[in-house]
């Protein structure tokens, strides 16, 4: 539910130049030191062949970045640490979880 609600904040629901351009859902950059999917970067961001190697990247980000988290606390602090500059993303993803009803998708 949290990386959906990345997914839609970043792309604006899928709908951003830098999704449909370069299949790039989470506004992610060229890697420099992990494995990665990307193809190419383009306008500053990391091209993908499709949206699927971009979540397979943002997968092996998060190997390489959250390795040591165990839980959704830790997760979004780490999110504030390491992944994002504007100080408001980690409200603003719990923001769209609450309203969009997303956790509830993932439960059994």
């Amino acid at each position: 539910h949290i990386v959906l609600a990345q997914a839609k904040l970043e792309s604006g629901t899928f709908t951003s130049k830098i999704f449909k351009q370069n299949n790039n859902m989470f506004g992610m950059r060229m890697p420099r030191q992990r494995p990665t999917t990307t193809i190419s970067e383009q306008n500053g961001f990391a091209m993908y062949r499709d949206w699927k190697d971009c979540l397979y990247d943002y997968a092996l980000y998060q190997a390489y970045a959250m390795q040591t988290v165990n839980n959704e606390t830790e997760y979004f602090t780490r999110l504030e640490e390491k992944y994002c500059t504007d100080t408001g993303y980690v409200a603003s993803v719990k923001d769209l979880i609450k309203r969009e009803h997303l956790k509830r998708l993932f439960d059994e």
